[in-house]
């Protein structure tokens, strides 16, 4: 299960750091290719929008967003 994961391009305190190694289109979604400071590879998966497209070798901060999961 992956989590949720959002790519800032802006430098942000405490998060994890990365660079954008590729990027690819697939439908309605940008499938982006990262490795971290340590050299760990990561895919994030954000719908596409063709006006904030990252380009590679960006370096970004990634956020992880808080999940409240219920049991029903």
């Amino acid at each position: 299960m992956g989590e949720d994961v959002t790519l800032n391009t802006e430098p942000q305190d405490g998060v994890l750091r990365a660079t954008i190694d590729s990027s690819v289109f697939l439908g309605i979604n940008t499938h982006y290719f990262l490795h971290t400071e340590k050299g760990e590879p990561i895919e994030v998966i954000q719908e596409s929008l063709i006006d904030q497209t990252i380009l590679d070798g960006t370096k970004v901060w990634l956020t992880v967003k808080k999940r409240e999961d219920q049991c029903l």
